[in-house]
């Protein structure tokens, strides 16, 4: 399994986001695909409840906590059955993605997780470090 878990700007960005009614940068709006995101009621009419807003939050800047819980309910599924490795592609800091870490290793059962700050690139790979990550 692989998750992408932004963080740095983007505690902002989703607030502005959801501020100017965007559906989830279409990201996870793609028919076929898993766990579509679906918009609040006035959600592109600015008139979002605080749990409107918390369900955006959770969406695009979930805690580490929801991180994990989601994880394991992907890992419930037929489809995640038997998933025992995961990478984490962020940009978080260190302290965070050694916390949710810890997280997944507390929900469950894994041969190995690896992060993107795991990865030594020489010189010339850092020029290209992101799509080495994805």
């Amino acid at each position: 399994m692989a998750i992408h878990v932004r963080r740095g700007d983007y505690l902002k960005h989703c607030v502005d986001l959801t501020d100017q009614g965007e559906d989830f940068v279409s990201i996870n709006t793609l028919p076929g695909l898993a766990d579509p995101f679906v918009a609040p009621r006035g959600f592109f009419f600015n008139e979002l409840t605080r749990a409107d807003r918390d369900l955006y939050r959770r969406r695009c800047f979930p805690s580490v906590a929801e991180i994990a819980q989601k994880v394991e309910e992907v890992r419930a599924t037929i489809e995640g059955r038997g998933i025992r490795r995961i990478y984490i592609m962020t940009n978080g800091k260190p302290d965070f993605i050694s916390e949710l870490k810890e997280a997944l290793l507390t929900a469950g059962m894994w041969d190995a997780i690896h992060r993107s700050r795991d990865m030594i690139l020489d010189k010339e790979e850092k020029y290209v470090a992101q799509a080495v990550d994805m």
